[in-house]
């Protein structure tokens, strides 16, 4: 199994070299605007969503991800990802990281950190937040949040704050989620100044995931 500890430290340090300080910088000039700009700038963000065309990426023939056609597949933010989309100029990142739920069930009792009484969903969500706040210093987090995506129960936190060696505010969506087999991880995020404009967008890739019938366990290579 993968180490969950490793896992969570690389994710929050290392994924987050991409934000640049010229597209910090922007934004926070973009803050100062008048109200007339900021009103002009909402109807590009709803004109922005309404045109966007999106892609539905299948995984290991396990799971497929819908997300906007901006959005780039990579293999350097996290070892141990599944899947990888990001868009450098618009500072959005999201990654799935799976886990199969057996061992994950196993290792945990083993460590007596399983909670009987709550869900394996629940579990897991508890288990990588603590981890998250161990390497994280979190300005805001959200109360979780239940819910079902494409028949799968899920768990879902957002989470604003700052990692060691950033000199920038990042806004996270969390979204835990129990498979048939398996448990996952989606991990999107931004910079919190463009948490406005881009918080949706993250919200609709993280809630599109969606097994692919017949879920499969074996490791195969994401297709391009």
């Amino acid at each position: 199994m993968k180490t969950f500890t490793r896992n969570c430290a690389f994710i929050l340090i290392g994924i987050t070299t991409f934000s640049c300080g010229e597209s910090i910088s922007y934004d926070d000039s973009m803050n100062t605007s008048s109200s007339k700009t900021e009103e002009v700038k909402d109807v590009t963000k709803e004109e922005e969503k309404a045109t966007t065309a999106t892609k539905v990426i299948e995984v290991k023939n396990q799971y497929s991800m819908e997300v906007p056609e901006f959005m780039t597949q990579v293999t350097s933010l996290n070892d141990e990802a599944s899947f990888q989309s990001q868009n450098i100029y618009k500072e959005t990142y999201i990654i799935v990281i799976d886990e199969p739920t057996d061992e994950f069930i196993s290792v945990f009792k083993s460590l007596e950190g399983y909670d009987d009484s709550l869900s394996v969903v629940e579990n897991y969500r508890v288990v990588q937040t603590n981890f998250i706040s161990e390497d994280m210093q979190i300005d805001k987090m959200s109360e979780p949040k239940s819910l079902t995506i494409n028949g799968l129960n899920a768990e879902q936190i957002a989470i604003e704050g700052s990692v060691p060696g950033l000199n920038a505010k990042l806004y996270y969506l969390y979204t835990f989620v129990e498979g048939k087999d398996n448990v996952y991880m989606v991990m999107a995020w931004t910079l919190n100044s463009r948490k406005d404009k881009y918080a949706d967008v993250l919200e609709e890739m993280s809630n599109s995931i969606k097994l692919i019938e017949g879920e499969a366990n074996e490791s195969e290579e994401l297709d391009s």
